[in-house]
């Protein structure tokens, strides 16, 4: 379709480009690989590498996906340098999973079947480059699926097959729109999250909006931002921040509606006037 177009990405790691096929058919922003997304995936590439243990035996969830770039980039890192993970879970909106599954088909072919996100009623993205899926060969610890932030029933701990805890949950540039948007967000987080879980945040800052946010995480999470010669020397700037965070020790003491509660939904802050 002329409407999508295919991103390649070079890698440290492999001669074969990472590969995220895009779409500009439906008005989501999630389903573009904006800046924020090459940063995670190159910083991603590093860890594995470098810190393979970040990973290992660690079940794994994004948030917001879009593409699902990050966490299929993941998937194939780990798959290249014999890294085992448990499950990776790539997640967004309905409409986004035909998206995410074409990419799990374009990067992670293999000898093994793909594995299952259920029954999508959603239209196709791209009804061309997603009606061979069934067909598809992917690793079985990868799957797409929806997950609304506010659809307690679809956090992993509530779904059959991913009872257990999440290690490693990602959100990537996520922070956009209105106050009532993050606040969902925010509760999906904390209550996904254990008090062992790691949350990988990427975001790029684009304006006041963000200080409203971080003052909000700040009252919930310890936070430890990754230094620029961590991250990809040429995949990296000044206006995109990357943090590892945790729970605060006091987490069980910490009510998380008093927290939400004093940010009002009314202070909505458009884009337009933030943007530099």
């Amino acid at each position: 379709s002329l409407s999508d177009s295919l991103k390649l990405i070079p890698l440290r790691s492999s001669k074969s480009p990472f590969k995220i096929l895009q779409s500009y058919e439906i008005n989501q922003h999630g389903l573009i690989c904006w800046d924020a997304t090459l940063v995670a995936i190159k910083y991603v590439e590093l860890l594995v590498e470098h810190v393979p243990e970040t990973f290992e035996n660690r079940n794994i969830l994004e948030l917001g996906a879009g593409t699902g770039a990050i966490a299929i980039a993941l998937a194939r890192f780990c798959r290249e340098r014999n890294v085992e993970t448990g499950y990776i879970i790539t997640t967004d909106q309905g409409v986004c999973v035909p998206l995410m599954e074409k990419n799990i088909e374009l990067n992670l072919t293999n000898e093994k079947e793909v594995a299952s996100s259920g029954e999508h009623k959603e239209e196709s993205v791209n009804r061309e480059t997603t009606s061979s899926l069934k067909h598809a060969k992917v690793p079985p610890n990868i799957k797409a699926r929806e997950l609304l932030w506010e659809r307690e029933d679809q956090y992993p701990q509530n779904v059959a097959d991913e009872k257990e805890h999440v290690d490693v949950l990602i959100v990537c540039d996520c922070v956009y729109e209105n106050i009532n948007i993050w606040k969902n967000l925010l509760r999906a987080c904390w209550k996904i999250m254990t008090q062992d879980t790691v949350l990988l945040l990427i975001q790029e800052r684009r304006g006041k909006k963000d200080a409203l946010f971080f003052s909000i995480i700040a009252d919930l999470f310890e936070i430890v931002q990754v230094p620029r010669d961590q991250q990809d020397t040429e995949y990296s700037s000044d206006d995109i921040d990357i943090f590892w965070m945790k729970k605060r020790e006091d987490a069980n003491e910490i009510d998380l509606e008093s927290v939400l509660r004093p940010i009002s939904g009314n202070e909505e802050v458009r884009e337009d006037e933030t943007t530099e």
